[in-house]
């Protein structure tokens, strides 16, 4: 008994795959048509490719959920997707190509997804912060801040500034000052 998506949009679908990414390749049904009119891989996107190609699959066919699992996904610790820095940049990624590809979805959408991608921001401005990348932390505590306003975001971005001002040294020992309070 297949649920298909009935009365959802294709961009509505689109919008839970960016906010979910619930795909995973060998688990997906195909027919070739639907590779064909969407295009296979982007190669140019190091990680998240395979979100990329659902997207553009899911804005030209209709999509069905079976309820059963038809898969199972082994973790360890060569999994490429182990790093959350390189799933949320891979994310990342694929909003900038919507932004420059479909600006239309990202628009009517924004609501939806805006806290998601705020939080990949988050999630690779604090890999940047602690490797003490502060001009790169900063671009991702902005962005994430532009996407959806918080404190903790808003205290992140302020770290990197004071990282970037007193440079690495006088960070870090700020860090240490701060550890032994």
């Amino acid at each position: 008994d297949t649920k298909m998506a009935i009365g959802i949009s294709r961009e509505d679908i689109a919008s839970f795959m960016l906010q979910e990414c619930v795909t995973i390749p060998s688990a997906v049904v195909l027919r070739s048509r639907c590779f064909r009119e969407a295009g296979l891989f982007d190669e140019s996107l190091r990680f998240a490719e395979d979100l990329d190609m659902w997207l553009r699959v899911s804005f030209r066919s209709r999509i069905a959920f079976l309820p059963e699992v038809l898969a199972k996904r082994r973790l360890h610790g060569g999994n490429a997707s182990n790093s959350l820095l390189n799933v949320s940049l891979g994310i990342l990624n694929v909003v900038d190509k919507l932004k420059r590809e479909r600006p239309d979805f990202l628009r009517a959408h924004w609501n939806e997804i805006r806290g998601p991608i705020a939080w990949r921001h988050d999630e690779a401005g604090y890999h940047y912060l602690s490797r003490k990348e502060f001009d790169k932390a900063l671009g991702h505590f902005r962005s994430s801040i532009g996407c959806r306003f918080s404190l903790r975001s808003l205290y992140y971005l302020w770290l990197s500034l004071l990282g970037r001002w007193v440079g690495e040294k006088r960070y870090t020992r700020l860090q240490q000052l701060k550890q032994n309070l």
